[in-house]
């Protein structure tokens, strides 16, 4: 019923905005420019399923970040777990995990650059022209290889008119930013511009273990740019910038509905400082309410994130062709200190360390636009060396408590009288503090990526009317990695706790692919589009990162991941004053990447074959002189084809697969829906007010580390309700907003993973299948007040 409920209201809210239309006049809509085929173009006359954000819209809406851009974009998420470098952006259902060596399946560019890590992307946004989102296989036009779509992000260009933007945000939390733009002319060839950055915000949860404030974080960018005229119809563009992000990590609170008293009866014991009197009352995390924002555990996170880079665009006329030339350097360093077992007590903290140094080189050549045939062609180099090591470190109470606890229980449970218990017992955790306890297992993965591609697009025009593309893409991708994983405290190996294993490997992996586009483009009226599109994509393999409790061997290698995906869509605009877009999609992902979990490690595997398809539709409307209206639906179907292979729910025997044919990819809601109803009317002849409303809906949908079809783990279908006021000066020289987000203080998860060493803990039900699992909980209710200054 709430589907069908949904369906109907957005039905019939579309069918309010019809009605609206052609009962009032309104002025013609603005143009969408969008450079998604690498040419300046309206939206309406590119034949791609795309949504474009204008750096005006994205003010317009208090949009800061790709999470919040995901809100308005049809089959668009951005996730985060436990490691905020941790993100997950995916379009139709599909995407990959930040914090391993996996290839991202959706692309990130930002003015021609390829951001390899989605981690890097995480924090604000600053001084965008536009973002344009980009859904299915986009490889035949992009430099690295895109296989379920990419997020095109264009900063501002400097210009010649001198200028300076001013703003400051206040809000609850203690949440505050500035920013400062500055552009102008530094000679009759070279123009400049200047944007700088910085954000705090407190935390918005608590943890009564240890009195931290969870979520706290400070954001800091700078990025500077020049503009150089070169003669010739060529021009240079020279950028480089610098972001630092720091963080306390995100709220991760326990879900009350998979927790048995069993379980708080074996923590109890576990962490009883007095294990001898038999009363088990050691103290318990909170698992009344997912959604309070207060949690009983240890909660010392701490995260800093720190890039920077460099970038040379260059442009130019050669005789009636142009071409472009996009080389770039950039450095990217995480360090990552988190609790990974997340209990009252000191047990296990973990401390990462990610570091990428990418250079890329892109060559374009485009032809004009006169004539039936048009075309791009590019080849693209790619290097890039990443890192990942990691020190699992025994915590103060892991020893002389937990591991003690647990070699007294058992004793006792086979018999032994207390005072032998005792004596086994405190052998055990002697032996225990013995070992190293910083760094008791230390992992430290490398690779190194050199891919080569060239690719090429032409279109020709059949008729007015009707034109065909066809599109062809070659990528080789060569990859050597080394991965060791080093026990220092022999408890933690096979003979002790079996955490981890000492493994050491040399890896190589490389392959080549052709991948193909072809479109059909009908355009019966200047105002009517109708296009077909067949392409293929791809995402090349590569190797397991984190360390495991087993040797995994040539389990360390995985295959590429094979994308087919088929388009039908339409392109209209109505009265001059509305677009209707939409499109019908099927995407097949063969040797599908998945992480299934062995009981102790995640392992990236090919799970067999995946199928996304449905409908998302984007509606834009100037209703009347003073009211606009946007609007975006997505429906999603998602199957596994084929996946004998996949993890077994946690409660039962982890050495037995199952098969998940028919079972739906994780991060795939069948609804998603947004609608965004703005008026703007004149106060006086110097001041202008607005008002703006958001509803945002996504249905039901699992979002679990893990691949197991788990149905207790599906989060309920999440409404949010979005909120502006404020005025604005006629010339355009200030405005003042007040602003909220999530307004009626909706709790959902963002992302859930069961309870780290379950097994160990034995925190499962081999009834039900089901484990104590933790919900990383989404923000709540913001509000605050920003001011713009424009001089």
């Amino acid at each position: 019923m709430k589907t069908t409920r949904l369906t109907r209201d957005i039905i019939t809210t579309l069918g309010a905005l019809g009605v609206g239309l052609s009962a009032s006049a309104a002025p013609v809509l603005e143009e969408v420019v969008v450079t998604a085929t690498k040419r300046a173009e309206n939206i309406q006359d590119v034949p791609i399923s795309i949504s474009a954000f204008s750096g005006a819209a994205l003010k317009d809406s208090g949009t800061t970040d790709l999470q919040q851009l995901s809100g308005y974009a049809p089959n668009l998420s951005l996730s985060k777990s436990g490691q905020v470098n941790n993100a997950r952006i995916a379009i139709r259902g599909v995407g990959s995990v930040g914090n391993s060596a996996i290839e991202p399946s959706v692309a990130v560019f930002i003015d021609g650059v390829y951001y390899p890590r989605p981690g890097s992307v995480v924090g604000k946004l600053q001084d965008i022209e536009a973002i344009e989102v980009l859904r299915g296989p986009q490889g035949t036009l992009f430099g690295r290889n895109a296989s379920m779509g990419a997020l095109n992000i264009r900063t501002r260009k400097p210009e010649h008119e001198t200028t300076t933007d001013l703003s400051l945000s206040v809000g609850n939390y203690d949440t505050w930013s500035t920013a400062a733009t500055f552009n102008g002319s530094l000679s009759d060839s070279v123009a400049g511009r200047l944007a700088l950055q910085y954000s705090e915000r407190g935390g918005f949860g608590h943890s009564d273990y240890d009195g931290a404030e969870i979520g706290e974080m400070d954001d800091a960018g700078i990025r500077g740019s020049l503009n150089f005229e070169l003669g010739n119809n060529t021009e240079a563009t020279l950028r480089a910038d610098w972001k630092k992000f720091t963080n306390n990590g995100t709220l991760i609170d326990v879900v009350p509905d998979s927790v048995l008293p069993i379980y708080l009866a074996r923590i109890g014991a576990l962490l009883d400082p007095d294990i001898s009197d038999g009363s088990g009352d050691g103290p318990l995390p909170y698992v009344n309410d997912a959604y309070d924002l207060r949690v009983n555990q240890k909660q010392t996170d701490a995260a800093e994130d720190e890039q920077w880079g460099l970038s040379l665009d260059i442009e130019g006329e050669l005789g009636d062709h142009s071409w472009r030339s996009i080389t770039s350097y950039r450095d990217w360093d995480n360090s990552t200190y988190d609790d990974s077992v997340r209990l009252p007590a000191d047990l296990l903290p973990r401390d990462t360390r990610f570091g990428a140094q990418t250079f890329s080189q892109e060559l374009q050549l485009l032809s004009n636009l006169d004539g039936a045939f048009q075309y791009v062609a590019g080849v693209y180099y790619y290097q890039e060396e990443y890192s990942l090591n990691q020190d699992l470190n025994f915590g103060t109470d892991f020893c002389s408590t937990a591991i003690y606890n647990n070699v007294y229980l058992r004793s006792i449970g086979q018999g032994s009288s207390p005072a032998a218990a005792a004596a086994m017992a405190g052998g055990t955790a002697a032996f225990c503090n013995a070992g190293a306890q910083v760094g008791a297992v230390s992992s430290n993965f490398e690779q190194e990526v050199s891919s080569l591609a060239l690719f090429a697009q032409g279109t020709y025009d059949i008729s007015e009317s009707l034109s065909a593309t066809l599109g062809l893409r070659w990528t080789d991708d060569d990859k050597d990695g080394r991965f060791a994983q080093t026990i220092n405290n022999p408890l933690a190996g096979p003979a002790g706790l079996n955490l981890r294993v000492n493994e050491s490997a040399d890896l190589k992996f490389a392959d080549s692919q052709v991948t193909w586009m072809a479109n059909l483009r009908y355009t019966p009226s200047d105002d009517l589009m109708f296009f077909f599109t067949a392409s293929s994509g791809y995402k090349a393999g590569g190797f397991n990162s984190d360390g495991t409790a087993v040797v995994l061997g040539e389990q360390r290698v995985f295959d590429s991941e094979e994308v087919l995906s088929y388009e039908l869509g339409l392109k209209s605009t109505l009265f001059d004053r509305m677009t209707v877009n939409a499109t019908l999609f099927r995407t097949d992902i063969d040797n599908f990447q998945d992480r299934l979990f062995n009981g102790l490690s995640f392992v990236v595997v090919n799970a067999g074959e995946l199928r996304q398809q449905g409908l998302e539709v984007d509606i834009n409307a100037q209703l009347t002189d003073n009211l606009k209206a946007i609007a975006g639906l997505s429906l999603l179907d998602s199957e596994f084809l084929d996946y004998p292979g996949g993890t077994n729910l946690p409660g039962f025997d982890q050495t037995v697969s199952q098969d998940l044919k028919g079972a739906s990819n994780n991060f795939s809601p069948d609804y998603q829906a947004s609608l965004a109803l703005e008026w703007r009317a004149e106060l006086n002849p110097d001041l202008e007010w607005f008002v703006r409303g958001e509803y945002q809906y996504v249905d039901e949908q699992s979002v679990n580390g893990q691949t197991d079809n788990n149905p207790a783990q599906l989060e309920d279908a999440v409404g949010q309700l979005n909120a502006r006021l404020g005025l604005v000066a006629a010339s355009g020289r200030w405005d003042i907003t007040l602003y909220g987000r999530n307004l009626s203080d909706e709790g959902y998860c963002q992302a859930t993973f069961y309870q780290p060493l379950a097994t160990t803990l034995n925190l499962q039900d081999p009834v039900s299948g089901n484990a104590m699992t933790r919900c990383v909980v989404g923000e709540p209710r913001t509000y605050g007040i920003e001011l713009n200054a424009h001089f």
